[in-house]
């Protein structure tokens, strides 16, 4: 499977993910900031956060696919974004066109239930896959 992974925190919470992909078999394509011709042959696109990334490319009129003549392969690739609460508290969901994900990941119940209150959790299917610590990182 080929996975490509935007995160512009430079992989503070998903290189776990990426490494974990990677162990597997899977390519995984990782870059900061967005960029379609990453997405091109993606089976599936994870958005760490709900930031300008995802929100350009849910845009078709962004000025990116213009200047690459290219569109968004949607219906071919499989569209997540884990919603951190710092995108909830900010409103960044409300600048993802509606219809554009397919799963909204949110890190706890209370930012899943402000978000849904709000109206602003508009993918098909929401989730709630909390954070946690890594115990084998400490010692007791």
């Amino acid at each position: 499977m080929v996975i490509t992974l935007f995160d512009s925190n430079n992989g503070k919470f998903s290189n776990v993910l990426r490494f974990h992909w990677q162990s597997l078999g899977h390519e995984v394509r990782y870059t900061p900031l967005w960029d379609p011709r990453l997405v091109e042959g993606a089976d599936v696109v994870f958005f760490e956060w709900a930031d300008t990334s995802i929100q350009r490319a849910s845009n078709p009129d962004d000025p990116f696919y213009k200047e690459l003549n290219c569109t968004f392969p949607k219906g071919k690739t499989r569209i997540i974004c884990r919603c951190h609460d710092i995108d909830m508290w900010c409103h960044n969901l409300r600048g993802i066109q509606k219809g554009f994900m397919e799963d909204l990941i949110f890190i706890a119940k209370h930012t899943a239930r402000i978000a849904h209150e709000r109206e602003e959790d508009n993918a098909d299917r929401v989730h709630i896959i909390p954070h946690g610590i890594d115990l084998d990182k400490f010692t007791f």
